[in-house]
């Protein structure tokens, strides 16, 4: 029998979401190191527990492909020796297994449905505050991960636009025109009138293709936060044209060249506080507008036909069900299922606190139409 495993990729999951059913367990390892005896103990009661849900909610289906994968890591030390952090996620197909390393500790879970569970990912990923930071000159850019408060350079490719030069090549309208690049006023243009406006022709046409080449690369179910750290001309230049789904209006309103990756962060860090708050807000705001018209609702159950029409841009839910649906008067898998096929449809899916949901509801949803 062959098992594929691959790790912390969400995408990756749900470009299979078509291969279930799935069964999932969550399982803290912080202690793993200290009780390696005790965590498989844990591991192996979590085992029989998702055979027993299995037989009853699948009952013509073969428990024993994802008995084996389980199995095998359980007799698998180095694995565990691995996954030491606060909680591991493993999310198996009859035929794959993919492993999340989660940030946060969360009481053990085991679910079994048609759809991958990954409402904890999501949670677990919005909790940790990490984005994806576009530093935007007038003539290159460079993309960084941030994530659990470092920075990871993410290498272009050669057919990426890194350089206007090499995105626009012959198109290049301003030819040699100087212009100064200013960390304080932006660029300011040397020569004719006409010259300074094929410039600022050059900057956006530039300016579309990263945006084009950002949108068909960043964008997915785990899309993050995008930042934008750039002067507040070219800000203004990239936000008119962007279209960007996760390009949020918290920025860093310098200039990042020549910058180091030390320096960057020095710049990012007081960002940290205010990257929660105003996404919240931010969001608040759009379900406002989306309630004004009549494109809101806050009833769990009527969330189910819009859903599978695709209609969802925004589904929230309230964190408290995520780890007992039933507790709360839902159907089983009512919220993993919904977040699954939300974001099939290329929609976001947001945890909110019970005092951050819309009316305290247990989930609600941003309808596009």
């Amino acid at each position: 029998m062959n098992t594929t495993m691959t790790q912390n990729d969400l995408s990756t999951l749900m470009s299979t979401r078509h291969l279930g059913p799935f069964v999932t367990i969550y399982l803290p390892t912080r202690t793993m190191v200290i009780d390696l005896a005790h965590q498989r103990l844990q591991f192996q009661s979590l085992i029989k527990i998702a055979a027993a849900k299995f037989a009853k909610q699948f009952p013509q289906s073969d428990f024993e492909p994802y008995a084996w994968q389980f199995k095998a890591l359980l007799s698998d030390n180095t694995f565990w020796l691995k996954h030491t952090g606060p909680q591991t996620g493993l999310i198996a197909s009859s035929s794959d297994l993919t492993v999340f390393d989660l940030q946060h500790e969360a009481p053990a879970t085991v679910v079994v449905s048609s759809l991958p569970a990954v409402l904890p990912i999501l949670a677990d990923r919005q909790r940790q505050n990490d984005f994806e930071l576009i530093c935007l000159n007038e003539d290159n850019f460079s993309w960084y991960h941030y994530r659990q408060h470092q920075l990871q350079p993410v290498t272009l490719p050669d057919d990426a636009p890194r350089t206007l030069k090499i995105a626009l090549g012959d198109e290049l309208r301003g030819g040699e025109t100087n212009f100064n690049a200013s960390p304080v006023h932006g660029p300011s243009y040397h020569g004719h009138n006409a010259k300074a406006e094929e410039k600022e022709i050059d900057q956006r046409n530039y300016y579309q293709l990263i945006d084009t080449y950002l949108a068909d690369t960043i964008t997915g179910p785990d899309s993050l936060p995008i930042i934008l750290f750039a002067l507040p001309h070219n800000q203004a230049v990239y936000r008119k044209m962007s279209k960007l789904p996760h390009l949020i209006e918290l920025n860093i309103p310098k200039s990042p060249r020549h910058l180091s990756e030390a320096e960057l962060l020095a710049e990012i860090a007081p960002l940290q506080n205010k990257l929660a708050s105003q996404q919240n807000t931010e969001l608040m705001t759009r379900f406002d507008r989306a309630t004004s018209k009549q494109l809101t609702t806050t009833d769990p159950i009527k969330l189910i036909r819009p859903a599978l029409a695709g209609r969802i841009d925004t589904l929230l839910i309230n964190d408290k069900v995520i780890s007992d649906e039933a507790a709360h008067g839902l159907p089983d898998n009512l919220m993993d299922d919904l977040a699954d096929v939300v974001l099939g449809a290329k929609g976001t899916v947001q945890i909110l606190s019970s005092a951050e949901m819309p009316d305290r509801s247990l989930a609600a949803g941003i309808l596009r139409f």
